[in-house]
């Protein structure tokens, strides 16, 4: 029984240690390379609103997902006030992940949550839905309706993930 006792400790101590060496590894390919040290996950709790800034990174299930930029298109005869996001994002999991629009919401200042709608200025760039393998970057738009000026709310929850976490960043339309 001690011997028993004492190979499942060891076990567990050299299982520690490599996740601990995964984990410091994964954090220093992103110094390496170049890649912002991402925050953890964010919510928007109990009415408190709380979001990374546009170009700060989020990891969420794995992936490190920055908001690059946006631009607010005006009302035009056939399609409301348009805001568009662009995101870039990186697979930093060990396995390929299922990324794009149907993971996005976002979230008026009145409190009303939108999805994503065709870009009406019909981009090239429109971010869909893809398979992101491990190490692989994509980047794209999502075009937003909106009701005006004031601080949004871009939220990313994963549709296919049993985790609870979600990237969350304030934007600021005029």
């Amino acid at each position: 029984v001690a011997f028993l006792l004492i190979g499942v400790s060891l076990a567990v101590i050299v299982i520690l240690a490599v996740k601990s060496f995964n984990d410091s590894t994964l954090a220093l390919d992103s110094t390496i390379t170049g890649v912002p040290q991402c925050l953890e996950p964010t919510a928007l709790r109990g009415g408190v609103d709380e979001g990374a800034e546009l170009g700060e990174c989020i990891r969420v299930d794995g992936i490190e997902i920055s908001l690059l930029n946006s631009t607010s298109l005006p009302e035009q005869p056939t399609s409301e006030p348009t805001l568009i996001i662009t995101i870039s994002a990186v697979n930093r999991s060990s396995t390929s992940k299922s990324f794009g629009a149907p993971d996005w919401r976002l979230r008026s200042p009145q409190g009303t949550v939108a999805e994503p709608i065709l870009d009406p200025s019909d981009r090239d760039d429109a971010l869909g839905l893809v398979e992101v393998a491990t190490g692989e970057t994509v980047q794209g738009t999502l075009a937003f309706e909106y009701t005006g000026p004031g601080v949004y709310y871009v939220v990313y929850k994963p549709v296919l993930s049993l985790s609870s976490d979600q990237g969350v960043w304030g934007i600021t339309v005029p």
